[in-house]
C-alpha cells in the first residue's frame, strides 16, 4: 500500500530530522498559534498544541493519508516557556536556564484513517552558568529568536549545554524514535516504507 506522509511544521529542524530516515513526505505550515498559559501538564499541552497545528490544515484530500505534528516546550523552575517574544524577552529565559536543568517537552501526533495516535517525550538539559556576555553575544546572533527556551542545541547552544539525559533529537524538535513506535502503534511500518521508497 502507498502511503501518503505530511509534515504538519513550518519548523526547518523538524523538517532535517524527518529528511534524515529518507521518508518522503510533503510539508504543509499550521495555520495557528501555540498556547501556553493552560493550568495543566508540559505534556498535555505540547500534545494540545500538536493537534491544534494538524486540525488547522485538515481538508478532504488528506483522509488517505499519515498526518505528523509535533509541538516543543520548555519547562524551568515550574514554568512553561515557549519562543521569545522579542530580543528582551530571550535574554530573560536565558537567564532563567543559566546553570540549572530544564525539561524539554514534545508532544507527538500521527493521524491515520481518522484515529488520532499520541505520545510525549522528555529530555533533561543541563546549561553552564552564563555571563552577561554570553547572553548578549547568543543572543545577538539571533538563533535564539524562533526557537522553544530560546536555545537550539543543534546550534551555537550547543557550547553552552553541559549535560542532557534523554533523546538528543527530542531537544531539536523531533524524537525519531518515539514517532516511528508511534506509526507502529497506527499500523505503519516504517522499515517497509523506507524499503519500497529505496532508502
Amino acid at each position: 500500500m502507498e502511503y501518503k506522509f505530511i509534515l504538519v511544521s513550518s519548523s526547518i529542524r523538524r523538517i532535517e530530522l524527518l529528511r534524515k530516515l529518507g521518508l518522503k513526505f510533503l510539508i504543509i505550515s499550521p495555520k495557528t498559534t501555540e498556547i501556553y498559559h493552560l493550568n495543566k501538564d508540559p505534556c498535555h499541552i505540547a500534545i494540545l498544541n500538536a493537534l491544534r497545528k494538524m486540525n488547522s490544515i485538515e481538508r478532504k484530500e488528506m483522509d488517505n493519508a499519515i498526518l505528523i505534528a509535533a509541538d516543543t516546550l520548555i519547562v524551568v523552575d515550574n514554568e512553561i516557556i515557549g519562543k521569545p517574544k522579542n530580543v528582551d524577552d530571550a535574554k530573560n529565559i536565558l537567564k532563567k536556564l543559566s546553570g540549572k536543568w530544564h525539561h524539554v517537552y514534545t508532544g507527538l501526533v500521527v493521524k491515520v484513517k481518522g484515529r488520532v495516535y499520541t505520545d510525549c517525550c522528555i529530555t533533561k538539559v543541563k546549561f553552564k552558568e552564563l555571563t552577561e556576555k554570553e547572553i548578549d553575544f547568543y543572543v545577538e546572533t539571533g538563533e535564539p529568536l524562533d526557537a522553544a527556551g530560546a536555545y537550539k542545541i543543534q546550534g551555537l547552544a550547543s557550547i553552552f549545554i553541559e549535560n542532557i539525559q534523554g533523546p538528543y533529537d527530542n531537544v531539536v524538535g523531533l524524537p525519531l524514535n518515539r514517532l516511528y513506535v508511534l506509526l507502529s502503534k497506527a499500523g505503519i511500518d516504517l522499515i517497509d516504507v523506507l524499503k519500497k521508497s529505496g532508502s
